[in-house]
């Protein structure tokens, strides 16, 4: 469970959610939340909420004075947080739970492994990876956001580790590496549902997530470790995402969990549904 200190989700509802980031309460959309809040009151002391207008996009609004940016710390990676024009925070702990299985499964593993980290965002799937003793290559189409990953990996310590930062399309680096012949040990693809790449490319999970796996496959090792997915589109549940790891991977030594990434909230009365994930991964 994450340490209250750094991120909770304090309560939600009425498709909205209270989230404390290391001691500052910021109420953002979440259109899930279908169900009623169970603690109206401790709304009321929110510092800001984003407001999702009708295009899509939105705007803060702050009820008490928050810095630019402050830094909180979830398994030892220290995450620069700061709110951002569409309402993200510079950090989705609805990966917490595939961060600590990546922290124990990489521990059991004594030699040093090549992972490939795609959709990277701000470095959580490749710093808590680099910090457990891989290399990572981190890619993202943003550079403002790899500049972000860059600037988590200095704050945590890990500018020395072997990671190599990458800003392009994901489809079209995978193309480069296929002709490269590059080989990893692990691949970790944690895709948007809709997105453009540096250049424009239009990126669509239904369309493109089974393709993308078929492709990485070309850049797995022989005796690969694991392979990760998510997914934050609703009609991908994790038995999709089984089917489509089954379906394209091998099975022999290999198994494969899935599930939905949850969070608890403070009451402890429920958890927050943030997404689906599914790993294949040696016996």
């Amino acid at each position: 469970m994450l340490a209250q200190s750094e991120y909770q989700i304090l309560d939600s509802g009425f498709g909205r959610k209270l989230e404390l980031f290391g001691g500052y309460t910021i109420i953002r959309p979440a259109a899930q939340a279908i169900w009623a809040p169970i603690d109206q009151k401790i709304w009321q002391n929110a510092d800001a909420e984003f407001i999702r207008n009708d295009k899509g996009n939105g705007e803060w609004k702050y009820f008490k004075k928050i810095p630019e940016q402050w830094v909180i710390k979830i398994l030892d990676i220290s995450f620069i947080i700061k709110p951002t024009s569409f309402g993200h925070m510079g950090i989705f702990p609805e990966a917490y739970s595939n961060w600590v299985w990546l922290q124990q499964f990489l521990s059991s593993i004594k030699s040093e492994i090549q992972i490939m980290s795609l959709f990277s965002y701000t470095g959580g799937y490749s710093l808590i990876p680099a910090k457990n003793g891989a290399s990572v290559c981190h890619v993202d189409a943003s550079k403002a956001v790899v500049k972000w990953a860059r600037d988590n990996a200095e704050a945590s310590g890990l500018s020395n580790k072997p990671i190599r930062w990458i800003v392009d399309d994901v489809k079209k680096f995978i193309a480069r590496e296929i002709r490269r012949a590059g080989l990893y040990d692990g691949i970790i693809m944690d895709p948007p549902t809709y997105g453009r790449g540096s250049n424009g490319e239009l990126w669509q999970i239904e369309k493109d997530l089974r393709d993308l796996i078929v492709e990485c496959k070309k850049l797995l090792k022989p005796d690969a470790a694991f392979f990760m997915v998510n997914t934050y589109a609703g009609d991908i549940t994790s038995c999709v995402l089984k089917n489509i790891l089954s379906e394209i991977l091998p099975s022999k030594n290999y198994q494969i969990q899935c599930g939905e990434m949850l969070i608890p909230e403070a009451s402890g009365k429920r958890s927050f549904p943030n997404g689906m994930t599914a790993v294949w991964y040696k016996s």
